[in-house]
């Protein structure tokens, strides 16, 4: 479940989406270079000490230079978090209370503009040959082949939220390791989970759908049709949309024809592996022009079980509210302070609804201490935002550095990430890795982005918690805007 949307909801989809789309256009082709992993063993690692002295350990935060690339991107960021300030409050937190070992964290934050890879290169060059940087911290922005220049060119660790296939931390052994999911596991998931629910069967017709970039194809040759036919599985059609930014027109027309080939065919079933803008967007559209609304398998593949709330809530409730997926992140939950598993009731007994988790609550609280002044114009921080993030990442860094222990250098703090096991984190359940399992996330939860009807007849999510009532007596004012509604709670991914 989500609050209301002008307050929670539309900074964090925002947020999400103009990511995705600095990705969408910075990448391509990714995954298009398929060479033999070069990455090694876990014993390979010199115990290199570059970074570290006695009080203090070099971190790289890169950030996304917005006047920089949405100008260039034609965007608007409108999420009212910004990176910097969430790096600021968790590394203070962190040296404030002693670092670990003794050691503080010394923050490099270097802004780069994602549509210019040679700019990136450079700062990849400079971090991994200088003898200043200990490692690089990420929350999805640093992207693709600048991920393996980090990694597998310049051994230096890398911890990242963005995420593709399992050639990339093959490559980048054992120095790139994953807060978000493997996109390899993410569509073996999908399809077992597609297949328990009986959307895909021998009996059902269903298409693939996805973008036309190297990476995309690869996930669908290497890893979705392989999965597909474990089970006998053999789509009706498989097809691509443009992932070309600059190139709205093509996208339209291929959706367009897309859309009616799956409508005449009678197909009701279709899997989108499309970047947001301009291929899901374009889809959606075309479905709604055409009176088509077939089941949509969602997922974390291009986070389209994420932004499809904010398409069905603004301009396709018919194709987006009440579909269904699985995700490894902590959607369904609320952006305020009551714990997970504390639901309240209103006077008639009905569920407000759970709110932050255990460690997004232990997030907040953070950040609450860390910015007493900010709390009047900011009464929460998004649950799956950017400041989110950056808490959960400066938290695995603690706790890897704990578990490396006092002699901290690059071997001892890699061999630390891999006895990493269920490790609780704000946005996923957990992060557990291992010498051979370099993608944090291992769980998934089942969810519905809903539109929703703020009546009592029409309401389908939680009541508002009290305490967000702008309009005290205003009885629209307890229902929230759309949500995703949890459908089934945490699982072990079938991978």
């Amino acid at each position: 479940m989500r609050s209301e949307a002008k307050r929670h909801r539309g900074s964090a989809i925002a947020f999400l989406a103009a990511v995705a789309l600095l990705v969408a256009v910075a990448v391509p082709a990714a995954g298009a270079a398929r060479r033999g992993g070069s990455g090694g063993g876990i014993n390979s690692v010199e115990p290199v000490t570059d970074g570290v002295t006695k009080s203090s350990v070099t971190i790289v935060f890169p950030v996304v230079d917005l006047s920089a690339a949405s100008g260039s991107a034609g965007l608007q960021y409108i999420s009212d978090e910004k990176d910097p300030l969430g790096i600021h409050t968790y590394v203070r937190a962190f040296n404030e209370a002693g670092g670990v070992n003794g050691r503080k964290i010394k923050p490099k934050i270097v802004k780069f503009n994602p549509l210019k890879p040679s700019e990136m290169r450079a700062l990849c060059k400079d971090w991994t040959t200088s003898g200043e940087v200990f490692a690089v911290l990420d929350t999805g922005k640093w992207h693709g082949d600048n991920q393996l220049c980090i990694t597998e060119e310049g051994q230096l660790p890398l911890i990242s939220s963005w995420t593709t296939v399992t050639e990339w931390t093959d490559r980048g052994a054992p120095y790139l390791w994953w807060l978000g999911p493997d996109q390899a596991d993410i569509l073996r998931n999908l399809v077992a989970w597609g297949a328990d629910e009986g959307l895909l069967t021998e009996d059902r017709s269903f298409a693939v759908i996805s973008g036309d970039r190297a990476g995309d194809q690869l996930a669908v040759e290497d890893y979705l049709l392989p999965a597909l036919e474990e089970r006998g599985l053999e789509p009706a059609l498989t097809a691509t949309i443009t992932a070309n930014i600059d190139d709205p027109t093509t996208a339209a027309s291929q959706a367009g024809a897309v859309v009616r080939r799956l409508n005449s065919d009678g197909i009701d079933v279709v899997i989108p592996l499309l970047s947001v803008f301009p291929g899901f967007q374009s889809f959606v559209s075309l479905a709604k022009s055409q009176d088509y609304a077939p089941a949509v398998l969602l997922s974390d593949y291009e986070q389209s079980v994420n932004v499809a709330l904010g398409l069905a809530e603004s301009l396709y409730p018919d194709q987006m509210s009440g579909q269904r997926g699985p995700t490894v992140y902590t959607l369904s939950n609320e952006d305020d302070d009551r714990p997970d598993g504390d639901v309240v009731l209103e006077d008639n007994g009905a569920p407000v609804g759970e709110g932050y988790t255990p460690e997004a609550l232990a997030c907040w609280q953070t950040y609450q201490e860390q910015n007493p002044n900010r709390l009047e114009k900011f009464p929460y921080i998004e649950a799956q935002g950017p400041t989110m993030r950056w808490c959960d990442a400066i938290n695995v860094l603690k706790e890897a550095m704990e578990i490396a222990g006092p002699k901290l250098n690059r071997k001892t703090f890699i061999q630390a990430l891999s006895e990493m096991q269920d490790f609780p984190v704000a946005l996923t359940q957990t992060i557990t890795w291992g010498p051979n399992d370099f993608s944090g996330p291992s769980t998934f939860r089942v969810v519905s982005p809903t539109a929703n009807v703020k009546t009592i007849e029409g309401n389908k999510c939680p009541p508002r918690h009290s305490s967000y009532d702008d309009t005290p007596g205003d009885p629209e004012n307890k229902f929230h805007g759309s949500c995703w509604v949890l459908i089934e709670d945490w699982q072990p991914l079938q991978t």
